[in-house]
């Protein structure tokens, strides 16, 4: 089967869902819902929240009501639960009217909100009574969508490949192991993942997918660690450090103890000649870079080659200024160089040259390193900022151009030590945990909406005194079918418009979401940093940013949907410079647990002491919250959220490469692939 032999799917259709990186049938079987939509028991008009899409079972009370605002038509509707009565309320369907006859009882699915004292369901769904009781307690798969195609279509793909059965795959999982470890059949879990009959059904689906997911990653790690154990640089053995003593004499400030305990620590592993492959992890504004610089310079000062890779255009030109810096400030005999896409031909071909005959020693650069023809002398060290941006297939392109390399992984996600150890059991960790001495502590507000304009007047405050600020929404938009969890988001396009008329287009404002072109981002991004822009309204794209010292306040809208170690991070934007710098955090959930949690982020600035309350504090039915940043990116696994079941399938996999237990992994095509990729090139996802 074909994309093209499923009933419905056309030329354009199929170019929409390649788009969403679907372009064979079993594709749609892994595209997992990224949220459900409930369809729970119809509530009293008094236990409404208000924000929140609820259902009520009601009766109209007299005839609707059709006027006209400007271009837009609204119908309203008195409804009564028996008890109390509320207002329904639609936009430009007048015709609806005719459907909303007095007396008539109706079950409503809608946005409750809250005007002139007075509770309203606005735009809701209509239900039949009867029609309801058939789905009541049910749950409706939510997609990932692209303009042009809607949540229905692929619900309905879906069901047309699941009922053709071509492409269920046979369980590699043997029934004895599954009772066990108490996990669902692979094809009932994939079924269920997509048409749960209930909350239950779906997290008996989920369970078995994520395990097969973390034991494939669990697999890979325990196979590269095993390969990065062997070889040696014998060049390194024992060399000088006179670089990085004459770095640090001239420095201007001194390293924490932390700092010196990495350089100390990685500078001992080469120079014992082993291979380095160590993950440096430190805090948002710990000072990891010039410690990677100071291992770069070591390794040049004793006769090797430096790749140092970056994950945006704008931040490969901040490490090449301030590292040249660094190199003309002590008179080194060191020659960095800087590669990235927007190099003219003929200056990428001077640096490859350059690097093939030894007299480039350090390249700093983003994607562009991985060409083909870029080729070293003698590479011995690859450093990865926010290693996890990075694919391993990149990664591992950049390692294979020597014989043997030392790898630094840099990244400012703090992880609990129990969870670093599971995600990142092929590498030695190095940790940060204190910051420079001269940064101001970051002044914390977790308010809800009755707040929201004492916000607005902190970030007028600021912008008029030329600083500049960060407003985080968890969607890019409102055009695409938002419903389920997703559904009362704040999104990036329509708060831009609404930040241009409250501040009157006073300020420059725009948008930057991770859809736009590469091209746009950068721009985007280089004008932030250099002050043309005063109000950034952004997703968490810009969580691993620019250094804007000049940005002072973040706001993050529904923060009680972010991972804490995600809202951690995102606070780290600001505060970078000589201004006190402010975080505010929007929480619109009203849970319990949502308050326990933002309070966590309100009262410390401590990124690991944060990392741990996170996972002590994230719920296992937590599942459709903004996907938590940083670790690793999964398609339906949650390090954070699922750590139990990490434990469960790392331990699996050590067996499995032991020998201790076997899986019939051969009968899974998806399996097959990615395992047999592994044991041939043994790297991790």
């Amino acid at each position: 089967m074909e994309l093209k032999d499923i009933k419905g799917v056309g030329e354009k259709i199929e170019s929409y869902l390649n788009k969403l990186g679907i372009y064979v049938p079993s594709d749609l079987l892994y595209n997992f819902p990224r949220d459900y939509e409930e369809f729970k028991s119809p509530k009293m008009i008094l236990d409404l929240k208000v924000g929140a899409v609820e259902t009520i079972k009601v009766k109209i009370v007299g005839n609707a009501n059709v006027h006209r605002k400007g271009k837009l038509s609204i119908t309203n509707i008195s409804v009564t639960d028996g008890r109390n009565k509320m207002r329904a309320s639609w936009f430009n369907i007048p015709y609806i009217a005719n459907y909303l006859k007095s007396d008539k009882v109706i079950v409503l699915r809608g946005k409750i909100s809250l005007s002139g004292g007075r509770l309203s369901i606005v735009q809701p769904k209509i239900y039949e009574v009867e029609k309801y009781n058939e789905i009541e307690n049910t749950l409706s798969p939510i997609y990932q969508l692209t303009k042009g195609i809607k949540n229905e279509s692929i619900k309905n793909f879906v069901r047309i490949v699941l009922d053709s059965k071509e492409e269920i795959l046979k369980d590699y999982l043997p029934r004895e192991y599954r009772e066990k470890r108490n996990l669902a059949e692979y094809d009932f879990s994939i079924e269920h993942i997509h048409f749960p009959k209930d909350v239950n059904d779906m997290t008996v689906a989920r369970k078995r997918l994520i395990y097969d997911e973390l034991f494939i990653f669990s697999l890979g790690m325990f196979m590269f660690k095993e390969k990065s154990e062997k070889g040696e640089i014998d060049f390194l053995k024992n060399g000088s450090s006179k670089y990085i003593e004459k770095v640090l004499k001239n420095l201007g400030f001194e390293l924490t103890k932390g700092q010196k305990d990495a350089v100390c620590e990685m500078v001992k592993d080469m120079k014992e000649g082993k291979i380095m492959n160590r993950l440096l992890e430190g805090d948002v504004g710990s000072g990891k870079t010039i410690v990677a610089f100071l291992v770069a310079l070591y390794v040049v000062e004793n006769g090797g080659q430096v790749a140092i890779m970056a994950p945006t255009e704008v931040l490969a030109n901040q490490h090449y200024e301030n590292l040249k810096k660094i190199v003309e400030t002590n008179s080194l005999n060191v020659s960095v160089r800087l590669l990235t896409a927007s190099k003219k031909a003929q200056e990428r071909k001077s640096i490859i040259k350059d690097l093939e005959n030894g007299s480039a020693n350090i390249l700093i650069g983003t994607h562009a390193i991985f060409g083909k023809d870029v080729k070293f002398k003698n590479l011995a060290l690859v450093v990865t900022d926010e290693q996890h941006r990075f694919g391993v297939m990149q990664r591992k392109s950049l390692e294979e151009k020597a014989k043997a390399v030392n790898v630094l992984s840099m990244s400012a996600t703090p992880i609990p030590r129990t969870l670093a150890m599971l995600l990142y059991a092929d590498m030695q960790i190095s940790r940060i945990c204190e910051k420079p001495k001269n940064r101001i502590p970051i002044k914390n507000y977790v308010i809800t909406e009755e707040k929201r304009n004492k916000a607005y007047e902190l970030i007028l405050r600021e912008v008029s005194k030329g600083r500049q600020v960060y407003i985080i929404c968890a969607a890019i938009d409102g055009e695409s079918e938002e419903t389920g969890s997703f559904a009362n988001f704040k999104n990036v396009t329509d708060y831009a418009k609404e930040m241009k008329k409250i501040f009157k287009n006073r300020f420059v404002i725009e948008s930057l979401t991770g859809r736009m072109k590469p091209k746009e981002k950068e721009e985007i991004m280089n004008r932030f940093k250099n002050g043309e822009i005063s109000i950034l309204v952004s997703t968490t794209v810009v969580e691993v940013g620019v250094d804007c010292k000049n940005a002072t306040v973040i706001m993050v809208e529904d923060a009680g949907r972010f991972g804490l170690a995600t809202l951690h991070q995102l606070r780290g934007r600001v505060g970078r410079g000589e201004y006190e710098s402010y975080a505010i955090f929007v929480d619109t959930t009203n849970t319990e647990n949502s308050r326990k949690r933002l309070q966590v982020i309100q009262n410390s600035n401590d990124g690991f002491f944060i990392a741990e309350e996170d996972l002590k504090l994230r719920g296992a039915g937590d599942f459709f919250g903004v996907k938590q940043s940083g670790a690793m990116e999964f398609n339906i696994a949650d390090m954070y959220r699922d750590i139990d079941i990490l434990k469960m399938a790392a331990e699996d996999a050590k067996k499995y490469i032991n020998k201790e237990i076997t899986f019939d992994y051969e009968h899974n095509k998806v399996l097959k692939c990615k395992l047999d990729e592994y044991i041939k090139n043994s790297y991790t996802i």
